[in-house]
């Protein structure tokens, strides 16, 4: 349960897990996040902004950020999906929400091989631009570029 905020209590948080094989030793990993939550602090433009980071092997491997109005309670589904080696030096992943005070560290996720096939495409697309990121630039579109197994903005 969250702590309550403001006389109300947000709704627990559920985090989903799971994991396929792709080719080789890579994987592909998807996790859902769903809950609610109040907006306490205006960090911009009225909007409390509120990060979930997934680590894996202590680096970045997928992360987003959601704007919830201050004042209001709102319900989020978020879905984050990355490519991931199939050797790793210890088990499951972290996640993360220091605004929602959340850290789940080994969070180990379930295999499952047909969940994977929807955000397969995704994420080849995503790994295509994050190697070409340089020539997208050109034509004034900003991506982001892999360093290392986190994603940094810009190139």
């Amino acid at each position: 349960m969250l702590p309550e905020v403001d006389g109300t209590t947000p709704s627990e948080i559920t985090i989903e897990g799971y994991y396929a094989a792709l080719n080789g030793d890579k994987r592909c990993n998807v996790y859902f996040i769903r809950g609610m939550a109040i907006g306490t602090q205006n960090d911009r433009n009225g909007s409390d902004l509120v990060d979930f980071t997934i680590y894996d092997d202590g680096a970045v491997v997928a992360s987003t950020q959601i704007a919830i109005p201050v004042g209001e309670l709102k319900e989020f589904n978020i879905t984050l999906t990355y490519e991931s080696e199939g050797s790793e030096k210890a088990p499951g992943v972290a996640v993360e929400s220091q605004d929602l005070q959340i850290y789940i560290d080994p969070y180990i996720p379930e295999e499952n091989s047909s969940i994977c096939d929807y955000y397969k495409e995704e994420i080849a697309i995503r790994s295509h631009i994050e190697r070409n990121c340089r020539v997208i630039n050109r034509y004034g579109v900003e991506c982001c570029k892999r360093l290392g197994r986190g994603l940094e903005k810009g190139y």
